[in-house]
């Protein structure tokens, strides 16, 4: 394999790594203000020239249903087996396609197990032992994914089109490369986080460094996958501190002090977890 082909490679599977962490790898309804767009070119094998984003939007879930399809058939572990179905949310009537891997569905089975016996009164376990079994395992899987990808040749080839086909899905045109900088925020209201955190961050560099504005004032990194060589705050558009990473390391910044940027400089496709914390 080529250095550029297997630098495409870890972007893809980095990229898939955020935009699939959490509880479910979830493809929102469609609606009228997405029916037009613009011409795209992904590459020689996905081209969109001149079709609507339903239709680019529907290559997706075939680019989805082939990746899964050959992980499935190929990784160590039925769990890690990944079924694709739409749902509707309670108190909603727009369904969503949700793609979970089989030892997802167990967690939310035994979490609601759980749940109704201590609504009843009797004795059950506390659900946070089963949320954090899953994350476990989903970083088990991405590890299974990274590995299966780098010696298949198949699953390698799915994983670098479904990449390019939600690179175009994103933006107006395809960026030049698929190294950007990109980050998703997580809520407690929209999905399980660990730690009690208040807020997760998912962030994969790119060929810049990557600057937020702290939305509270303790906050960790984990999940690091690459190498982070700079963390800085800036508070107040003029007091900068350095800080030194470890992966144990949680910070507060003095209230006074707000409000500050933290800005990270890593290694391109280096990906982390910023969690924050009331």
């Amino acid at each position: 394999m080529s250095e550029s082909a297997k630098r495409l490679l870890v972007t893809a599977v980095l990229f898939w790594s955020v935009l699939s962490g959490g509880a479910a790898f979830g493809q929102p309804g469609g609606n009228a203000d997405e029916d037009a767009g613009p011409a795209i070119e992904v590459d020689e094998e996905v081209v969109v020239r001149g079709r609507s984003r339903a239709v680019l939007r529907a290559q997706i879930e075939l680019a989805e249903e082939a990746l899964y399809a050959r992980f499935n058939e190929i990784n160590s572990n039925d769990e890690f087996d990944i079924h694709c179905r739409r749902v509707t949310p309670i108190n909603s009537h727009i369904s969503r396609r949700v793609c979970e891997p089989n030892f997802w569905r167990t967690v939310q089975a035994r979490v609601g197990e759980e749940t109704v016996r201590a609504l009843q009164g009797s004795a059950s376990l506390p659900t946070e032992m089963f949320f954090a079994e899953g994350y476990m395992k989903y970083q088990q899987l991405e590890e299974e994914m990274r590995r299966l990808a780098a010696e298949d040749e198949e699953l390698r080839r799915s994983l670098v089109r479904l990449t390019r086909l939600i690179e175009a899905r994103r933006g107006d045109s395809l960026p030049p490369s698929l190294l950007n900088t990109v980050s998703i925020q997580d809520k407690p209201e929209e999905t399980e986080l660990p730690y009690d955190a208040a807020l997760r961050t998912r962030v994969r560099i790119g060929g810049d460094p990557w600057t937020y504005t702290l939305a509270l004032r303790t906050f960790t990194i984990a999940h690091v996958y690459g190498e982070i060589e700079r963390l800085e705050v800036r508070c107040d558009g003029r007091r900068k501190e350095r800080l030194r990473f470890a992966a144990d390391a949680e910070w507060t910044v003095p209230e006074a002090w707000m409000p500050c940027d933290l800005t990270v400089k890593a290694t391109p496709g280096t990906t982390f977890a910023l969690y924050e914390f009331e």
